[in-house]
C-alpha cells in the first residue's frame, strides 16, 4: 500500500528556510516555497518537510520574477505528449465532472488501464471509493495480473506543507506520468477547505495540483462531482476557481446509464482546453460482458460519429507495415473486430485509405493520405 505519512515533519531536517531555492536561486518562504518563482522549492533530503518559524516575521517579498526577451515568432513550440489515448495533456491539470452514474470514475480508470498497458506508471489517490470498490472496476473494465498502479485509499491529509513534501517525494519515487484523484470535493472537504470558497480552492489547486503537473510532469487528472443546477453548465460543483485552475475541463453527461449487464452511452464535452489542441464532443461507449468495453469517438461537425481513435491505429500501423490484409490489421490494431471494421471503413470513405485485391481472394489496405486528427 502507497502511503502518504507526515513522520517527516516533525524531524526539522531538510529545511529549505532561508536556503536558496534550487529553481531560481532566490531564499524560499517559510511554507517551503519559493517567494520569487512561486513554485514549491527543491528541499535538500527528500521526503522531509521544512517546519514551521514560531515567530512570522514579515519579509522582504524579493525581486520580481525573471523577465526575458520573449520573441514569438522564433520560439520552437513543442507538441504536446499526449496520455490517455491521445485526451490527456503531461504537465497539465484535467478536471472531469459530470452527474452520478454518468461513468466519470470508469472512464478515469480505463485511461488509467491505458496507459499501464503503454507502460507508463500510475498514481491514483482516492478519497471516494475505497480499495474493494476501485479493483471491481478495473478488474471489470479487464485489468491482468501484472498491471499494478499506485494506490493511497483514503489519505486524509490536510495538504500542510508537510503533506506536500510526501507527496513530492512518492511522486519523485514512483515518477507517475498519470496521477488521479478521486475527487476533488472530497479532498477539500478532508483538508477541511471549503470548495465553495475561491481563496480554498485555489491554494488546494496552486500547492498540491499543478505542482505535481508542472514540476513532476505528469497528466494530472482530477474526479469531480457536477453542480446541482438542473441548467446545462460548464462549471463543477462549488466554486469557479475550479475552472480557472485548470488546464482541461471535461464534462461527461449520460445519454443511456450503463451498468454490469447493460450498455450505455455518455457524451463527453471539452469545456477548457488552454492549448486548444483537443476536439471538443465525444461519444463515450460502454458496452457490457464479459468485459466493460469503453469506446470513445468523436463527434463531426456534421454531427456524425467518428472512432478517430481506432482510426488512427489502424493508420499507425498501415504506415508501419505498408499493405495488409484485414487479417494481419486486427492483429496489430487492439479492439473488436466491428468496431475496427468500422473504422476502416470511416477511413476508406474519406480517402484516407484505398483497397486493392490481394493473393487467394484478399483484400489489400494502403495509407494513401496521413491521417492527423
Amino acid at each position: 500500500m502507497l502511503l502518504l505519512g507526515h513522520a517527516a515533519a516533525a524531524s526539522g531536517q531538510g529545511s529549505v528556510n532561508g536556503q536558496v531555492c534550487g529553481r531560481c536561486g532566490t531564499p524560499s518562504a517559510e511554507d517551503g516555497y519559493c517567494r520569487t518563482c512561486g513554485q514549491l522549492a527543491d528541499p535538500a533530503a527528500p521526503g522531509t518537510a521544512p517546519p514551521r518559524r514560531r515567530h512570522a516575521r514579515a519579509q522582504d517579498p524579493g525581486p520580481v520574477s525573471e523577465v526575458i526577451d520573449l520573441e514569438p515568432a522564433a520560439e520552437v513550440i513543442q507538441e504536446p505528449v499526449m496520455l490517455g489515448e491521445g485526451m490527456l495533456y503531461r504537465g497539465a491539470v484535467h478536471i472531469l465532472t459530470g452527474p452520478p452514474d454518468c461513468g466519470k470514475t470508469t472512464l478515469a480508470c480505463w485511461w488509467i488501464l491505458q496507459e499501464i498497458r503503454d507502460g507508463g506508471r500510475v498514481l491514483f489517490l482516492d478519497e471516494e471509493g475505497g480499495r474493494q470498490v476501485t479493483a471491481e472496476k478495473f478488474q471489470a473494465l479487464g485489468a491482468l495480473p501484472g498491471e499494478p498502479l499506485g494506490y493511497a485509499p483514503f489519505p486524509g491529509r490536510t495538504w500542510a506543507e508537510a503533506d506536500v513534501w510526501m507527496l513530492a517525494a512518492v511522486t519523485d519515487e514512483r515518477k507517475p506520468a498519470l496521477i488521479a484523484w478521486d475527487s476533488s470535493a472530497a479532498f477539500l472537504a478532508r483538508a477541511g477547505l471549503d470548495e465553495n470558497a475561491a481563496a480554498d480552492v485555489t491554494r488546494f489547486y496552486t500547492r498540491v495540483l499543478t505542482p505535481c503537473a508542472r514540476q513532476r510532469d505528469a497528466a494530472v487528472l482530477v474526479i469531480d462531482h457536477d453542480t446541482k443546477s438542473t441548467e446545462p453548465s460548464r462549471y463543477a460543483r462549488g466554486s469557479g476557481a475550479k475552472l480557472a485552475a485548470t488546464d482541461v475541463a471535461y464534462k461527461l453527461d449520460p445519454v443511456k446509464p450503463f451498468s454490469q449487464g447493460a450498455s450505455g452511452l455518455s457524451r463527453l464535452t471539452v469545456t477548457k482546453d488552454r492549448r486548444g489542441v483537443l476536439h471538443r464532443a465525444f461519444d463515450v461507449k460502454f458496452t457490457a460482458g464479459h468485459v466493460l468495453a469503453v469506446g470513445i469517438t468523436r463527434q463531426s461537425d456534421d454531427g456524425q460519429w467518428r472512432p478517430t481513435v481506432l482510426m488512427g491505429r489502424i493508420c499507425d500501423a498501415l504506415t508501419k507495415a505498408g499493405e495488409l490484409n484485414f487479417r494481419d490489421l486486427k492483429a496489430r490494431v487492439r479492439g473488436k473486430d466491428d468496431h475496427i471494421r468500422e473504422a476502416l471503413a470511416a477511413l476508406m470513405d474519406e480517402g484516407y485509405v484505398k483497397v486493392r485485391p490481394g493473393p487467394r481472394g484478399s483484400k489489400l489496405h494502403e495509407l494513401v493520405v496521413p491521417f492527423n486528427e
